[in-house]
């Protein structure tokens, strides 16, 4: 995909009420590369992720396991999603 976007989604059926843009691994929307996470609480119920498949993956498994997790560490790009996951 020379200069195209690639847009990846997954998602539970129940509703946010917070989100978290960022990525963990130096995202950059800017730059068309970041992933956005649904929250409910402090569980992520979404992740919708713009050429950033690492991040992705990881919120796909974040959603699948339940994880809870820290929204500000999960907007800042400095942070890790394994450390997020941590």
């Amino acid at each position: 995909m020379d200069g195209g976007l690639r847009r990846l989604q997954a998602a539970l059926s129940e509703c946010d009420d917070s989100r978290a843009v960022g990525s963990g691994d130096g995202g950059d929307v800017a730059a068309a590369k970041f992933a956005v996470f649904h929250l409910k609480g402090d569980l992520v119920q979404a992740v919708e992720a713009v050429n950033a498949p690492p991040e992705f993956m990881a919120g796909k498994q974040l959603i699948a396991k339940r994880t809870p997790v820290d929204a500000n560490k999960l907007a800042d790009p400095s942070v890790s999603m394994k450390e997020v996951a941590a």
